[in-house]
């Protein structure tokens, strides 16, 4: 079929049942840019996405999705979260994939890229930004 569409650089996908097959095919044609949506629980991602928000997805759902998107850089994972050894081998699975997600510490909630803690000022410090933030009473679960 491409055969007849000679000056065809775009390719975009409404829906795919076998992403692999999408991909094997994408790389056997360098001169197309071939996009689709990935699915992850009730939610579609644009493939070139370099954030997303992904709500109650399990590790399994992630490791099979994650693979497919071409510039990833950070992940921020709400609704239920897995345990704690899930996330572990997801975030080595991933080295390249920052991840995020909300902790609950007493009657606050922290990002998990908190590096210092300071409850009694109710304030919390990330590695990324070496800057303080003030927590907001307002993000109580």
């Amino acid at each position: 079929m491409l055969e007849y569409l000679p000056r065809l650089t775009q390719l975009t996908v409404i829906s795919c049942r076998d992403y692999d097959a999408l991909m094997d095919f994408a790389a056997g044609h360098p001169q197309l840019h071939v996009s689709c949506p990935v699915p992850i629980g009730d939610d579609s991602f644009p493939q070139d996405s370099t954030e997303i928000t992904v709500a109650d997805a399990s590790v399994p759902e992630l490791e099979r999705a994650l693979h497919f998107f071409d510039r990833l850089a950070k992940v921020t994972l709400t609704g239920t979260i897995p345990e704690q050894p899930e996330l572990d081998d997801l975030i080595a699975a991933f080295p390249d994939i920052f991840f995020l997600w909300q902790v609950p510490v007493g009657n606050i909630t922290v990002g998990s890229d908190a590096v210092e803690l300071d409850p009694g000022r109710k304030s919390w410090v990330t590695r990324k930004s070496a800057v303080c933030f003030p927590i907001s009473p307002s993000w109580n679960r």
